[in-house]
């Protein structure tokens, strides 16, 4: 009679199998980084003008507009929800440190501007 294996158990891995990943990333990260530094600065303008051609496409815009509503939409409702929890625990006392801050100027990253 056959006896029905249990799929669930996943195989030990031994420290030998981290050492090797470990070791395979780094071969990789430095062959990639010997390739791309050979492709050079004319390769590196060739990707940047493909990228400014993307930008400037139309489907891309509608794509960043799409996001940026879904981003404020998040945003939005973050604050909802932060104003919700704080008339639930009115007592609960936080540090005024950054407080009159919009969190989004926290976070901003200004490279992104």
């Amino acid at each position: 009679m056959h006896k029905p294996q249990n799929h669930s158990v996943r195989p030990r891995r031994s420290r030998n199998d981290h050492v090797k990943f470990r070791t395979g990333l780094i071969i990789g990260t430095a062959v990639g980084y010997y390739f791309g530094a050979k492709a050079g600065r004319e390769r590196f303008e060739q990707i940047e003008r493909m990228l400014d051609r993307i930008k400037r496409s139309a489907p891309y815009r509608q794509l960043e507009h799409k996001v940026s509503n879904i981003a404020e939409e998040g945003r939005a409702k973050a604050f909802d929800l932060v104003d919700h929890l704080v008339e639930q625990h009115p007592t609960a006392e936080a540090p005024d440190n950054d407080l009159q801050k919009d969190p989004a100027e926290l976070f901003a990253d200004p490279r992104l501007n």
